[in-house]
């Protein structure tokens, strides 16, 4: 399990009906990326387009110099390449098929967002409604989705567009693709510590990534949905805790219940 250091994962909610949902269905919302708030998110540039040259460098990349590929790569180079050594018909229909598969795949695909900090004052300003809502707490274990490198893993932040070589890609179909499109934002988000969990379909719900293990309240949580709240994590038996302000600090101060 990659960071085993980090034991829980958040997911800050504001204060409605569709939070708790959450509890009583025991399910999550997997978006599809086009409904992000930010535009640069999961839309990435291409390095090249799939030419002759890059699909024989991927090979060698992988098996070396020409002499040296194994016979069934010979037989597969020889099957889409020309005598005068470029694709032929069936081979540039098909790797236009599988570049659109592969954006399909990626612009269908589904995440949840997670964060490893419970107490950011702007996630809890920006994604639970001014601190009126809460944050859940998933417990993180090596056996589970959320300790799956492969299923969740952490976003990097960059100044500048991941990389993306299509000839490697159609080679492989190692996941490079999903993986650079999900899991790269602007550095200006850095701030949030985010992790996604992939999903194969978006804009649907999905089963939780783990139990729930822990709710914390914002500070200014009240009301219907508080006392709504308490009473459906008192009938499941999941720990509830409070945030506060730090006396004399900008700080969230998070107790338990």
């Amino acid at each position: 399990m990659i960071h085993p250091e980090i034991k829980h994962l958040y997911i800050y909610r504001p204060p409605n009906d569709f939070t708790l949902n959450i509890f009583q269905n025991e399910r999550l919302w997997s978006a599809k990326p086009e409904h992000f708030n930010d535009p640069f998110d999961c839309d990435l540039t291409v390095s090249k387009d799939i030419t002759e040259e890059s699909v024989v460098e991927a090979i060698k990349h992988s098996y070396g110099s020409q002499e040296n590929w194994p016979k069934g790569i010979k037989q597969y180079a020889d099957s889409i390449f020309k005598e005068d050594g470029t694709f032929t018909d069936s081979e540039s229909d098909r790797i236009k098929s599988e570049i659109q598969k592969l954006h399909d795949e990626n612009r269908n695909s589904g995440i949840v967002c997670l964060t490893q900090v419970p107490d950011s004052i702007l996630m809890w300003g920006h994604y639970a409604q001014n601190h009126e809502g809460i944050c859940i707490e998933f417990q993180r274990d090596s056996g589970g989705v959320l300790g799956d490198e492969g299923l969740c893993s952490p976003v990097t932040y960059s100044s500048l567009y991941p990389v993306i070589d299509l000839g490697k890609m159609l080679i492989h179909r190692d996941g490079q693709t999903r993986d650079l499109m999900m899991r790269y934002k602007a550095e200006c988000w850095s701030y949030e510590k985010e992790w996604r969990m992939i999903t194969d379909h978006g804009d649907q719900e999905c089963n939780l990534p783990a139990p729930i293990k822990r709710v914390i309240l914002g500070i200014k949580c009240c009301g219907k949905f508080k006392e709504d709240l308490k009473e459906v994590c008192q009938k499941k038996e999941i720990p509830l805790a409070q945030a506060s302000m730090a006396p004399k600090e900008f700080r969230v101060k998070i107790s338990p219940l």
